[in-house]
């Protein structure tokens, strides 16, 4: 973060000297959406943060690509103002603050390297004025575009699998509506703990009562057969499945609902959820 900041003020100074006008466009991308729950906003993303070498840094296409289908498919898995999100390994928190935007009540999730990105996006796009990253343009540009909604997303730890870290987003913030993950099946994914953190969110366990009929939205491209492959056999034993392609995006959007399933309890204080657990 710091580095894109440091390169904003280089780029600041050298249009003083130069006498130029300051483009802030070089620091930061701008999303645009146009969404019936509200006038039209914008998501800022501060550009350089995706030199600095972590993958939760960019915005990925699947990301965009989520947010543009629940903006142009609002009726197949409708967003509004009572919707509860839980983005799982949010990077910047795109999708959940696409979704915050429209009025929803989002709980962004991603390992502890990676909250920096989400805090700092998720601070960009709300307006704070004491504790904002963003030039004061960005910020006038991003209030006149969303970014004086209040409700901006929380942002919290979850490493998938950690029984502790779910059943304490589920107390504080759950039960949720909507599950939303982009771009998070890949060569390197833990896929147990994804699988055990997605049916504990839909189907419940030991401390957390699930929404009656939740939904989890994924999108991604396939980066590795094998992983895809086990991931979906895993997918396949407790959620239906259906799947989208959507504009240019080359990966697929895929609704996932859960089958006809007992919900899993504790047994002798052991969780009973389809994989082990992590336990702090």
């Amino acid at each position: 973060i710091g580095f894109c900041l440091n390169r904003c003020l280089f780029l600041c100074l050298a249009n003083l000297v130069l006498m130029l006008p300051i483009d802030w466009t070089d620091c930061y991308e701008e999303y645009e959406f146009s969404s019936s729950e509200e006038d039209d906003f914008c998501i800022f993303i501060a550009t350089d943060t995706k030199e600095l070498g972590s993958l939760g840094a960019a915005v990925w296409p699947g990301a965009v690509a989520l947010a543009k289908w629940l903006d142009s498919h609002n009726n197949c898995v409708n967003i509004t103002k009572s919707s509860t999100v839980l983005e799982l390994g949010a990077g910047t928190g795109f999708v959940s603050i696409f979704a915050a935007k429209i009025g929803a009540s989002c709980v962004a999730t991603d390992t502890a390297d990676t909250l920096q990105y989400t805090n700092h996006a998720v601070r960009l796009n709300f307006i704070d004025e004491t504790n904002n990253p963003a030039p004061r343009e960005i910020m006038q540009h991003c209030c006149q575009y969303g970014g004086n909604r209040t409700n901006s997303p929380t942002v919290m730890e979850l490493s998938w699998g950690d029984l502790i870290a779910m059943q304490t987003i589920g107390a504080l913030h759950g039960p949720f509506e909507i599950i939303i993950g982009s771009e998070i099946v890949y060569e390197h994914s833990p896929i147990a703990d994804l699988i055990t953190t997605l049916h504990f969110f839909t189907y419940g366990g030991p401390g957390y009562d699930p929404h009656p009929d939740p939904h989890i939205l994924l999108s991604y491209t396939n980066r590795s057969s094998y992983i895809h492959d086990l991931f979906w056999t895993m997918v396949h034993e407790w959620w239906a499945v259906e799947s989208f392609q959507t504009g240019n995006f080359t990966g697929r959007i895929y609704h996932l609902t859960k089958k006809n399933k007992p919900r899993c309890t504790a047994t002798q204080g052991q969780s009973t959820l389809p994989f082990p657990t992590t336990r702090r």
